[in-house]
């Protein structure tokens, strides 16, 4: 079975944060906002940080993004789906970090720099 985009971009680093926002979550782009000149650290460590977007529009998103200058990799998923209830995502943000076997990793974390204590 060939691997999916999502795959390859997880099993090619060490961890990997799937960060589930919408563009009316005030926190969620705070964060972006925040955290986008901590994001070449993170890389350097071999931590990768993807943003999905559940806007009911496409245009929400890229605007909300545009806005935020997202230096990172940022998806649109919609509010309608699979990976939504496949993660059960209720709240956003929501953070998930996984490794690179695709496991989940019970961490919570509020800036970028908090992910670099996974190796501790």
């Amino acid at each position: 079975m060939a691997l999916n985009y999502g795959e390859l971009t997880i099993k090619s680093n060490k961890y990997t944060v799937l960060y589930f926002w919408w563009s009316g979550c005030i926190p969620c782009r705070q964060f972006h906002r925040k955290e986008k000149s901590n994001y070449p650290l993170l890389r350097s460590k071999n931590i990768e940080f993807i943003s999905i977007n559940t806007d009911d529009i496409k245009f929400k998103w890229k605007e909300a993004s545009k806005k935020d200058n997202i230096g990172w990799l940022n998806l649109f998923a919609g509010r309608f789906s699979p990976i939504i209830p496949t993660y059960d995502i209720q709240i956003f943000p929501t953070k998930i970090v996984v490794n690179n076997k695709m496991e989940i990793i019970p961490f919570s974390f509020n800036s970028m720099k908090d992910l670099l204590l996974l190796d501790q």
